[in-house]
């Protein structure tokens, strides 16, 4: 049985994640379109966006497909580097 599950540490895929933000009313899906309802959210979205350049948000993204990537191979070492250059 398929279905929609509330648990946000099971998620297999980006449609699953899209999914529950649909869900919890952070995003709207209508028309082929997806937008963010919220006025304070899209707007602390958009001032988000302003502030770091797409190179950055590009640059995040890469780190966290390394990261989670690492970690699922259970590369302790990669993911210690990771821990050590964010001072955790």
């Amino acid at each position: 049985m398929l279905g929609f599950s509330n648990d946000l540490d099971s998620f297999q895929n980006k449609d699953e994640v899209l999914t529950a933000l649909i869900h919890m009313g952070y995003l709207t899906y209508e028309n082929g379109s997806v937008r963010i309802p919220n006025r304070e959210i899209r707007e602390e979205f958009a001032d988000t966006v302003k502030k770091l350049s797409w190179g950055a948000v590009s640059k995040l993204l890469n780190q966290s497909r390394r990261l989670l990537k690492a970690t699922l191979e259970m590369d302790e070492r990669t993911v210690a580097d990771f821990a050590a250059c964010m001072n955790v």
